[in-house]
């Protein structure tokens, strides 16, 4: 309604004539009489319309009590002929003087609920993390459930710090079904751990020690999990690619244990299960910064030959259209002029040269000359 032509005006004058009766409660009526005399031009129902209008949204923002203006009411009238900031500060200052001051305690329930008198201070603050919101209003009420707390827990809260505040804070001793829900919740806490890996490297322990400080394999970031078990965010061709370049023999291997052929690694990964990746030079080149720059920079020096997954994201960096030969199902292959987008899970998403419309494509299908 405040885009309507002439309104800001009109809830002016509104606002202004109300000042001229202080203490005065003015009827609906009354002022939509008041407002149709000041603009005799503009319809009835728009009249009655902006005046019901301005009352609801008045009361609910503190400007008038009834039809009557409140202090804040007064003070934004005076607002309206001042500049933006000189306007800003007269209604903080207002508003800091007549809004009620900032509570600092809690009253705990035995179940599990804990009602904040007033408005919460600062110091409050964190019980929004470890509860759920019951109601708001002239008191806010909060609820402690266990799934609640899990997630507190999980965002890395401490539920000891929280149980020092709430001592603090409460008129009351802390409850102890709240201390037993949020110790019981923090003692599971962790018990299982979940974190990401693309590639998985077992040997025995004295093979993965010199790999780990073998200086080629800086670029894998190796995680050891235990004394046979390193975890990686690499994919499984690069993994074995710097394997080799640190004098080792590895074997590529699926998620059985049982041989597979080096060709199939790079789509050994599960796209449930990606790590993060990040995007070079703006092409979406969805492989480890440190993989693909150690790629690369290996190529350019002559220590290593290109692989098909190398060239492509190669093609990939540079934003360069290339010759793909594609293997199809009877042996054949097609060739196709094409700008490949991102290499992910052992898929290549590419756009054939002159369409706008994508194709993806398993690496091992995938042929360059």
């Amino acid at each position: 309604m405040t885009r309507r032509g002439g309104v800001r005006t009109r809830r002016g004058s509104l606002l202004r004539l109300l000042r001229t009766a202080p203490g005065v409660d003015a009827s609906e009526e009354s002022l939509v009489a008041a407002l149709a005399w000041a603009f005799p031009l503009v319809p009835a129902e728009v009249i009655r319309e902006e005046t019901s209008a301005l009352l609801l949204e008045g009361q609910a923002l503190g400007l008038l009590d009834g039809g009557a203006l409140t202090v804040l009411g007064h003070e934004l009238v005076f607002a309206l002929d001042e500049e933006i900031t000189q306007a800003d500060a007269r209604l903080a200052a207002v508003l800091s003087e007549s809004a009620p001051a900032p509570v600092e305690e809690v009253l705990l329930d035995a179940d599990l609920t804990a009602v904040i008198p007033g408005r919460p201070a600062e110091r409050l603050m964190p019980l929004l993390d470890w509860a759920e919101v019951v109601s708001r209003g002239g008191a806010l009420t909060l609820r402690f459930t266990a799934a609640a707390v899990r997630r507190a827990l999980g965002d890395g809260r401490d539920a000891e710090a929280l149980l020092i505040l709430l001592e603090e804070v409460s008129r009351s001793p802390v409850p102890q079904a709240l201390t037993y829900l949020l110790r019981d919740e923090q003692r599971r806490h962790g018990r299982v751990q979940v974190s990401r890996a693309t590639t998985v490297l077992t040997a025995e322990a004295e093979v993965l020690d010199l790999l780990q400080v073998a200086p080629e394999a800086k670029p894998l970031d190796l995680h050891r999990l235990a004394p046979t078990v390193a975890v990686t965010l690499s994919d499984p061709g690069f993994a074995l690619q710097v394997a080799r370049q640190a004098g080792l023999s590895p074997q590529a291997v699926g998620a059985d244990g049982r041989p597979v052929p080096e060709e199939l690694t790079h789509s050994l990964r599960g796209r449930s299960a990606e790590p993060d990746l990040v995007t070079i030079d703006g092409p979406d080149l969805r492989v480890p910064a440190a993989e693909a720059v150690a790629r690369l920079r290996a190529a350019d020096e002559g220590e290593a030959d290109l692989s098909v997954t190398d060239r492509l994201l190669d093609a990939i960096a540079r934003s360069e259209e290339i010759p793909l030969g594609i293997v199809d199902g009877r042996g054949g292959v097609v060739v196709k002029q094409a700008l490949p987008l991102s290499l992910e899970g052992g898929r290549l998403r590419a756009r054939e040269a002159g369409r706008d419309e994508e194709f993806t494509v398993l690496v091992h299908r995938v042929a360059l000359g």
